[in-house]
């Protein structure tokens, strides 16, 4: 049994060990997590979902348009950080910051098993929206910042909404969308997109900068070895270069059986690009009416200022 300061310290040295991995959905953090999960000290923790739970969209919580929100109030957590009565409330941080310190740390702890040479891999990009209040509540922790161009991430998500994805037989629902319906989710997931974006982008820039690594999917996919060999040495890992070439080889897209990936597969297709082949003229403007001027920020080919649907 452990006395209360010596918890204390195995709590701290816990908060060291842990890796985010955030940004957003379909970004190959499933794919980083399974190559990094083959390293003797990395304990992988897929999709703990605190995130969702810390800061959920209002959209998701009032069934309501997205655009009936004002922008920067997405989020349940911002637009009532005022109000006294939530339970993360600003008023109240002093009460609540500490205790979700020690709620975090205990759980991940258990997750790696008492194993103090071990870090802990956490795959949270459905949860990344709550960045800000994960990173400033634990601040000597690592996050990794996978970033992909948005509307790969949403030709992505808008395929695996279809009825018989891997999401509808994993968890049930799914649906065949008329155009009007895929303009509609399309929109509502456009506005997620930038809201992620913006939270970690945040996030990112307020931490350490020794405990932050920004990754590109494109990048991934384009020099996969030599950035996931970035990746293993920022975090200290030892591996002999023949062996992480073993692994990265295994983990190919490539090496997928080809029943297992394609349209409606988890692993679909890993192609930079090929929402352009996916979306109609007019999806493509109300995409990036919505999502254009947060692509142009962080890089990507996109109109740098909101252009009209029909455009």
């Amino acid at each position: 049994m452990f006395g209360r300061g010596q918890g204390k310290r195995d709590l701290g040295r816990v908060e060291e060990r842990l890796v985010w991995l955030l940004g957003s959905p379909r970004t190959g953090s499933t794919w980083l997590l399974h190559i990094l999960a083959r390293h003797e000290r990395v304990v992988a923790a897929d999709e703990p979902n605190v995130g969702m739970h810390l800061a959920p969209f209002m959209q998701d919580v009032f069934a309501a348009p997205a655009e009936s929100f004002p922008q920067d109030l997405l989020l349940v957590n911002r637009a009532r950080a005022e109000s006294p009565h939530y339970f993360f409330s600003d008023q109240h941080e002093a009460a609540w910051r500490p205790a979700l310190r020690r709620l975090l740390l205990a759980r991940f702890q258990s997750q790696l098993g008492g194993r103090r040479d071990a870090l802990c891999v956490i795959k949270e990009p459905n949860g990344s929206q709550a960045a800000d209040v994960i990173l400033s509540t634990l601040p000597r922790s690592k996050v990794v910042f996978l970033l992909r161009d948005g509307r790969d991430v949403l030709d992505s998500q808008l395929d695996a909404a279809r009825r018989g994805s891997w999401l509808a037989r994993s968890f049930g629902g799914g649906q065949e969308m008329d155009p009007a319906e895929r303009l509609e989710f399309l929109r509502a997931w456009a506005h997620k997109w930038v809201v992620r974006m913006e939270v970690v982008q945040a996030a990112y820039a307020a931490h350490d900068p020794d405990r932050r690594l920004l990754m590109r999917y494109e990048d991934l996919r384009a020099d996969t070895l030599p950035q996931v060999r970035r990746l293993v040495d920022w975090l200290g890992l030892e591996i002999h270069a023949a062996e992480l070439e073993r692994i990265v080889a295994e983990f190919a897209f490539e090496q997928i059986p080809s029943d297992r990936r394609g349209p409606g597969q988890f692993a679909r297709a890993a192609t930079p690009g090929l929402w352009r082949d996916s979306f109609s003229d007019e999806e493509r403007a109300a995409v990036e009416q919505i999502a254009g001027p947060k692509l142009a920020e962080l890089g990507y080919d996109a109109p740098a200022s909101p252009v009209g649907a029909g455009a």
